[in-house]
């Protein structure tokens, strides 16, 4: 894979998510630079191909509620059309339509299975209810904690009493900074499942703003700094599996007597090591450095120049601060925090 320049798409993307879309986009680019999520994208990917027939699939049900339960990740929202439709007494929109960047849904017929097996409707009025959610950039998140569990169910969301868009902006803003103001003095006010249960309460520091061209620029590194150590991963695995095979060969050769057969895995065991990548982390940071500063044409003294403390800085976090670096929120998860 080679080196992507800060000029492309993605990172531009980035730099523009608009300012209330912001967290949910940037806390979903992270999320999909998770190597455990990026397997669990592609297993879902082949188990719709190998299952096209739009039918139910449990194989689909089961990793569907797993991603959504460890990553908050809903894989259903990458193709919205593979949903499953429940007939088992769940509620389902009667219109799902996009007006002006919004995803809009009213919700008054019920599905149901009658006593002989036929799939029915009927219309509750009483139940009537409507959601509108932005259509951001990114997919939102799954936050439910009816289906979250143990150290997963962290989740700070909370239904407020429903909006009135007849009230003027004013007051409608005032009403969300009221709520936002008090949970800021006591974030107790609203308990997860995981807190009721440890009594411990999460404090969360939730009014830290960050430049956006800053976080596009971190995204920018990590994903330099991780090409490059794929790279270092994929050089030594085929150079361990060329010495596994040799090595084999050796065992397996019967002209050979057991000191002969020594000296050869010694010395294809030597090879392995001088053609080995083993450059330490630093190393890799500074080849980095050079590499993207020479790929972007960043001279030395512009203010754009990538040094290798800085790419340190993104990755890990500051020497202050551990939990500031992409590989804290992409590798460990971490990027949950910001969103739940």
């Amino acid at each position: 894979m080679k080196q992507p320049k800060r000029g492309d798409a993605i990172y531009q993307e980035i730099e523009n998510f608009a300012d209330y879309e912001f967290t949910n986009c940037v806390a979903y680019e992270m999320a999909i630079r998770n190597d455990e999520v990026k397997e669990a994208i592609a297993k879902y990917n082949k188990i719709k191909t190998k299952h096209c027939d739009g039918g139910i699939n449990l194989d689909e049900i089961t990793l569907v509620g797993e991603v959504r339960k460890k990553y908050l990740i809903d894989l259903y929202m990458l193709n919205r059309e593979s949903e499953p439709k429940d007939y088992d007494g769940i509620d389902e929109s009667e219109y799902l339509r996009n007006y002006e960047g919004y995803i809009i849904k009213a919700y008054y017929k019920r599905k149901f299975i009658d006593e002989d097996g036929i799939k029915k409707e009927k219309v509750c009025w009483h139940d009537y209810r409507r959601e509108i959610t932005p259509n951001f950039k990114r997919p939102h998140f799954f936050i439910n904690e009816d289906e979250a569990e143990g150290e997963y169910n962290q989740s700070k969301a909370v239904a407020l009493r429903e909006i009135n868009l007849v009230l003027p902006k004013d007051e409608l803003i005032a009403y969300i900074s009221k709520i936002k103001d008090d949970f800021n003095k006591d974030n107790s006010i609203v308990q997860t499942p995981f807190e009721l249960l440890t009594g411990e309460t999460i404090e969360r520091d939730t009014d830290k703003k960050l430049s956006k061209k800053l976080i596009a620029d971190m995204f920018y590194c990590y994903d330099c700094v991780k090409i490059e150590l794929q790279k270092q991963e994929r050089v030594n695995q085929e150079l361990q599996t060329k010495l596994d095979d040799e090595i084999q060969n050796i065992k397996n050769d019967d002209w050979y007597d057991t000191e002969q057969k020594k000296e050869q895995i010694r010395q294809e065991k030597q090879k392995y090591s001088e053609n080995c990548d083993n450059r330490k982390i630093k190393q890799i940071f500074q080849d980095v450095e050079e590499k993207i500063n020479e790929l972007n044409n960043y001279k030395k003294k512009d203010k754009y120049r990538v040094t290798a403390k800085k790419l340190e800085n993104y990755y890990y976090g500051t020497e202050r601060n551990n939990y500031t670096g992409m590989k804290h929120f992409i590798n460990d998860c971490k990027y949950k925090t910001l969103i739940s």
